[in-house]
């Protein structure tokens, strides 16, 4: 009796510990996958406000998760994407979240109407349409910054600068 019982418990062990490693390599498997795979985002998952500023873009929930898990590899996807007319918007939006914007590198402005170099329209059917001409300005610029090795942007490194902090003067003892 006690030899079958220690048997039934040794292989009760051993299911148990083949169900935790079979339960952490498809864990693991799953990771991967969602890695190897493109991510789903396109330009619908940026929505655009407007304000007596300009337009003010804002991210979809999925592409804020795909943001917080960025790699320095994604960069390369998100590179050849701002090519693609459908992915162009949230691919610069990504870029500047994660790299810090390109003005910083005194190549394009932010003015009303473009955000860091992407021109968008509010058409008066409500859609966005984006100016096809930054598609390649866009890729140069963003190819140029990320491959400078003393890029301070490089990997989500660089610390982004405060436009409203003022230089103080500083105070002479000619008096």
């Amino acid at each position: 009796m006690i030899h079958f019982r220690s048997v039934f418990l040794t292989m009760l062990m051993i299911l148990l510990v083949d169900n935790a490693a079979v339960m952490a390599d498809a864990e693991k498997k799953s990771e991967l996958e969602l890695k190897i795979t493109e991510p789903q985002l396109d330009n619908s998952d940026v929505e655009w406000e407007g304000n007596f500023f300009g337009f003010y873009p804002r991210i979809s929930r999925r592409a804020t998760r795909f943001a917080k898990n960025i790699s320095p590899e994604d960069k390369n996807w998100l590179l050849k994407n701002l090519k693609h007319k459908d992915r162009t918007a949230i691919c610069h939006l990504l870029l500047i979240e994660y790299w810090g914007p390109p003005a910083a590198e005194g190549e394009i402005k932010h003015s009303l109407s473009a955000w860091y170099g992407l021109t968008a329209e509010l058409q008066a059917s409500g859609e966005i349409r984006y100016d096809e001409a930054d598609r390649e300005k866009l890729f140069k610029l963003w190819t140029k910054v990320l491959s400078d090795p003393k890029n301070r942007f490089k990997h989500g490194k660089g610390v982004l600068l405060d436009p409203f902090k003022r230089k103080t003067k500083k105070q002479s003892n000619d008096q």
